[in-house]
């Protein structure tokens, strides 16, 4: 028996929550660009592990413990995603999953069959 969640064929969606820092000791505590890029990996990685990918995400929301990082996240996003860009809403909190995190990603993407389906 599976524990893994089943989507009807025409949903052929993957839905992602914290794809964020695993393991904390891997990121500078307060070091934003090294939290965020361990983010992204970190959401890479459970997307493949999903049977899909970066460009096959549709939504994501992007949660900051401090919005002076907004412009950042901006740039960012600019270099793990690429045209149509998914919509976003980010969104500041006052505390995440652990005291020294700073960002946390939830991501809604296509299987990449599905994607491969609609070309």
């Amino acid at each position: 028996m599976s524990h893994r969640p089943t989507l009807p064929a025409t949903a052929a969606g993957l839905g992602l929550r914290r794809a964020l820092l695993g393991a904390l000791q891997s990121a500078a505590p307060g070091d934003f660009d090294a939290q965020a890029r361990l983010a992204f990996a970190n959401l890479e990685r459970a997307l493949r592990a999903g049977g899909s990918s970066l460009r096959n995400v549709v939504k994501v929301t992007i949660f900051l413990t401090d919005m002076a990082h907004f412009p950042r996240i901006v740039e960012l996003r600019g270099e793990y995603f690429s045209p149509p860009y998914p919509a976003d809403t980010i969104i500041e909190v006052s505390r995440l999953y652990h005291e020294d995190a700073m960002i946390e990603i939830e991501a809604i993407a296509v299987s990449d069959a599905a994607a491969e389906r609609e070309v």
